[in-house]
C-alpha cells in the first residue's frame, strides 16, 4: 500500500470522533470499518499498519482497546486546501520516506533506481524480503516515489527512530517491527555469546567463600536439567568431588602461606 493511502485517511477525517477534523481518537475497529474492510479483517489490520508506517496515523493503546488517531503530518496534507501548496508537497514526500526501507532505497539509488530485476536481487538478498512479496513491494515503492514527487522536493525531513508496525499472518494481528527488531538482535547476541562463552544459567552460593555457577553453551531444556542433576548424584557416589574438594582447599592453604 502506497502513500496514496493517505486517501483513506479522509474517510478517517469523516468519521473519526466527531471533533469536526478528526484530531481525537477513534476505536480501531471503528476506524478499518469506515476505510471499508470488517473489523477482525487481516486487511484492515494491514492498513493500519501502511498508515502508520508512513506516518499518518498514531496507535493508542494495545489489544483491544487500541485506538488510532491522525498524525499531525496527515493533518498537514488533509487540511492544506491551497492548490499547488508546496508544504503540501513537502508534507507528502516527507511521509513517502517515512518508512525505513523506502528511506533506505532512496539514500541507495534516488531517482536512478536500477532495473526491475536488480532491485529484486537485492531486496531478497540484501534486506531478507521474502520473494513472493518482493514484486508487490517493488510496485509500491516505485508508485510511491511518483506520486510524491521525491524527486523535486528537497530537505525532506525524515524520523531515523520511526515506529512501524506490521501484520503478522501468524498471530493475526499487528506487531511492533522495532520491537520485534530488539528481541530478535538480543537473543542472537545471547545464542552467539553462549557459543563463545557459555551462558550463565544459575549461581548457587554453597558456602561462606564460594559460589558455584551453571554454564551452558547451547540450547538446553528442562530434561537437559533433569540431565546433570542426575550425573552430579552418579560423581558424588562415585566420590569423583572428594578430591577435587581436598585439592581445593591445599590449593588455597597454599595461596595463603605464599602471601604471609
Amino acid at each position: 500500500m502506497g502513500i496514496s493511502a493517505n486517501f483513506r485517511t479522509r474517510s478517517f477525517q469523516r468519521y473519526g470522533s466527531g471533533c469536526g477534523i478528526g484530531r481525537n481518537s477513534a476505536a480501531l475497529p471503528i476506524s478499518v470499518g469506515h476505510w471499508g474492510y470488517s473489523k477482525k479483517s487481516g486487511s484492515g489490520l494491514k492498513a493500519v499498519a501502511a498508515l502508520k508506517s508512513f506516518g499518518l496515523i498514531e496507535v493508542e493503546g494495545s489489544g483491544a482497546g487500541r485506538r488510532v488517531k491522525l498524525s499531525e503530518l496527515a493533518l498537514r496534507i488533509i487540511l492544506d486546501d491551497r492548490e499547488d501548496s508546496p508544504d503540501r508537497a513537502k508534507a507528502i514526500a516527507t511521509a513517502a520516506l517515512k518508512p525505513k526501507i523506502h528511506k533506505k532505497l532512496w539514500d541507495l539509488w534516488g531517482t536512478e533506481m536500477p532495473s526491475h530485476s536488480s532491485i529484486r536481487h537485492h531486496l531478497i538478498f540484501e534486506e531478507k524480503f521474502n520473494e513472493k512479496f518482493v514484486n508487490d513491494f517493488i510496485k509500491e515503492y516505485k508508485s510511491t516515489v511518483e506520486y510524491s514527487k521525491l524527486a523535486e522536493q528537497s530537505d525532506i525531513e525524515t524520523a531515523e527512530d520511526q515506529d512501524e508496525e506490521e501484520f503478522d499472518e501468524e498471530n493475526g494481528d499487528l506487531i511492533d517491527v522495532n520491537e520485534s527488531e530488539k528481541k530478535q538482535t538480543t537473543r542472537k547476541t545471547r545464542q552467539a555469546q553462549s557459543r563463545m562463552y557459555g551462558y550463565e544459567l544459575a549461581k548457587f552460593p554453597v558456602g561462606n567463600n564460594c559460589t558455584i555457577s551453571l554454564i551452558a553453551d547451547g540450547p538446553y531444556s528442562k530434561k537437559s536439567i533433569e540431565a546433570l542433576v542426575a550425573q552430579l548424584k552418579l560423581n558424588l557416589e562415585l566420590g569423583i568431588f572428594d578430591q577435587i574438594g581436598l585439592e581445593s582447599v591445599d590449593s588455597a592453604n597454599s595461596e595463603e602461606n605464599d602471601s604471609i
